[in-house]
């Protein structure tokens, strides 16, 4: 059943970053019994992990993400997660990973010539990368 939530809390993920969320978003995984808080942890002392689980014995708090347009400061993007994993109570952030996707995106550019101007669709290709790990908290 847990692995069917945390199924469901990705596929739910997935969908809101093709909808355009922007800052950070998170999933809460469904424990059993009433919901447990935990409380803050400081931004400083969240990690952040690729690969590495830093402890045995751990709880999944949720998913986390954030979505990102163009070269935006990876520096910034990792801050704003720590802060708001801490805020959420985690020690650390699993299975980090960053997947990008490509659009076109049309916009209206006003050209004028001879004093006459008018509007003309110019068309620019986006990247956007989606930012997103596994809170976890030591149990």
């Amino acid at each position: 059943m847990i692995q069917f939530t945390k199924n469901v809390a990705v596929l739910t993920l997935f969908a809101a970053t093709l909808v355009g969320c922007s800052g950070v978003s998170i999933i809460p995984f469904d424990q059993e019994g009433p919901k447990k808080t935990y409380p803050p942890v400081p931004a400083s002392q969240v990690l952040i992990y690729k690969t590495v689980k830093p402890f045995k014995n751990y709880v999944e708090l949720g998913q986390i993400s954030r979505r990102t347009k163009n070269g935006v400061n990876m520096e910034s993007v990792f801050e704003s997660l720590r802060e708001e994993a801490g805020k959420y109570g985690a020690e650390a952030i699993i299975g980090f990973g960053i997947s990008s996707t490509t659009a076109t995106e049309t916009t209206m550019k006003r050209v004028c010539m001879n004093n006459i101007c008018t509007m003309r669709p110019e068309m620019t290709t986006v990247s956007y990368h989606n930012c997103s790990g596994t809170m976890i908290r030591k149990k």
